[in-house]
């Protein structure tokens, strides 16, 4: 049973459930195995509540698995103190090194935008990816920065199939699905917090996500581009190519 973006459907036992961590909530020693993707990044990180709701789930015989490529400090003292046993994977599945981030700054973006421009370092990364046919995602910090940004991509690249997608967008699952199907050089998404790779050589152009072996760029700011932080949980936007 798939939880995530699916229509409101009565639940029932099933082999398999993919679920988000806040759902975790409804079950009770319901799963002889429950696996958690991403334990360091938010929600889950250091949220007692969700923590909770998570060992709750699981059944009193079941067993639990974290998946991570930047454990937590919690994480790595339960290793030391053997009350955890770990797993270390030498490489990724397609055995494709990780991608060294850079960083480039690229000054007032939004002064860019209403001039119908994007950064020089965005446009060259947009230029070589689209000569190489790479697609990649591109975030930007707000959704409210994706219209403009469209505007000035589709000035700049007139003949580059993409579209934008945030959390408010109607039609996202359909655009995802173009993406995914290969239909798109690039699109835009607020809600998946992360530019991941197969997408394997997709970068991202904010700065929080640096250790996590994609493109960024620097900023003064906390970037909350790829994912939301406690105190704006909604302002996570992005472009993918």
């Amino acid at each position: 049973m798939y939880f995530i973006h699916s229509p409101k459907k009565g639940y029932k036992r099933v082999p398999l459930t993919i679920a988000t961590t806040h759902q975790m909530l409804r079950f009770y020693r319901a799963f002889d195995l429950v696996v958690i993707d991403e334990t360091d990044s938010f929600p889950y990180r250091d949220n007692e509540l969700l923590i909770r709701a998570v060992h709750r789930a699981v059944k009193e015989d079941g067993c639990l698995l974290y998946l991570t490529a930047t454990p937590s400090q919690t994480l790595e003292r339960r290793i030391k103190r053997k009350e955890l046993s770990v797993s270390l994977l030498p490489e990724r599945y397609h055995k494709k090194p990780l991608v060294v981030p850079t960083m480039s700054y690229i000054g007032d973006l939004e002064k860019k935008l209403k001039k119908k421009k994007v950064p020089k370092p965005v446009q060259r990364f947009i230029e070589e990816h689209l000569k190489e046919g790479k697609r990649f995602l591109l975030f930007v910090p707000r959704i409210t920065l994706l219209g403009p940004i469209e505007a000035a991509l589709r000035r700049q690249f007139p003949n580059a199939k993409f579209e934008t997608v945030s959390s408010k967008e109607i039609y996202r699952q359909e655009r995802i699905a173009k993406m995914r199907a290969g239909k798109l050089d690039f699109s835009s998404d607020n809600n998946d917090s992360r530019a991941r790779s197969d997408f394997s050589r997709s970068r991202c152009l904010c700065r929080q996500c640096a250790r996590r072996g994609v493109l960024k760029r620097s900023s003064r700011a906390n970037c909350r581009t790829c994912w939301p932080d406690r105190r704006m949980p909604n302002r996570r936007s992005c472009i993918f190519s």
